[in-house]
């Protein structure tokens, strides 16, 4: 179901096109995850559900997250400029886009910094949307998102679990996103969310920057930002 209530200039830029980039910044997950997520990705998207549909589900989470951190971006972050992605690129696995000289892997979702671009496997969308529901397609957007906040504020900001630190701002940017009255949350999606979490973990609690953490690290982390907002996502001083 599509929840756009208003149209951003960054959702009315998405543009297809494959571009080099200079480093990542985290994928939605590493690989050793705790579920499968698309052991029949190569089956392709469910027919019952038009391409179409999944692709303004995609165009809809970018409107909605942008507008977010358009909106509070300096509120939290000392009055700074809030700078969105230039770029949001789709992919197949056989075609696969290159960042800092080495093609993004498939089957993920991902940041490329300086580039300021998102980038996901089209495949694993359209599978996350028919298997996972609509809430999964805002939980990723959001989480890579989460990684371009992480590239415009300083180290002191920082968590140094920097993968369950998007999970937080994925979190606070959808309620506050519905806060803010421009996305409603629907019947389902915080199961749907909770699941994908879980699916999408590493099968360790989190030890290095490069985790994403096991499924309660994963769900505690989101749970920050749901209840605290973009502060619950500050680092805890001790």
């Amino acid at each position: 179901m599509i929840r756009r209530l208003a149209t951003s200039a960054a959702a009315a830029a998405v543009v297809l096109m494959l571009a080099g980039c200079s480093a990542v910044l985290g994928g939605l997950y590493q690989g050793d995850r705790t579920g499968t997520v698309t052991d029949n990705i190569d089956t392709g998207t469910d027919s019952a559900v038009p391409a179409e549909e999944i692709d303004d589900e995609i165009t809809d989470a970018i409107d909605v997250v942008d507008q977010f951190w358009s909106a509070h971006f300096s509120e939290f972050y000392g009055g700074d400029e809030y700078t969105p992605p230039t770029g949001f690129i789709p992919y197949v696995a056989s075609g696969l886009p290159y960042c800092a000289g080495e093609e993004v892997v498939p089957d993920n979702a991902a940041y490329c910094y300086p580039d300021n671009t998102l980038l996901w496997d089209q495949a694993l969308m359209d599978y996350l949307y028919v298997n996972g529901g609509d809430a999964v397609i805002y939980l990723v957007v959001a989480h890579e998102w989460g990684h371009a906040i992480q590239s415009q504020i300083t180290d002191d900001y920082l968590w140094n679990a920097q993968e369950l630190q998007a999970d937080c701002f994925a979190a606070a940017a959808l309620y506050g996103a519905a806060e803010d009255r421009i996305f409603t949350w629907e019947e389902g999606d915080t199961a749907e969310i909770t699941n994908a979490l879980t699916v999408l973990a590493d099968e360790t609690p989190w030890t290095n920057i490069d985790d994403h953490g096991d499924p309660l690290d994963r769900i505690d982390a989101f749970n920050d930002g749901r209840i605290g907002g973009v502060e619950g996502c500050y680092p805890v001083v001790e």
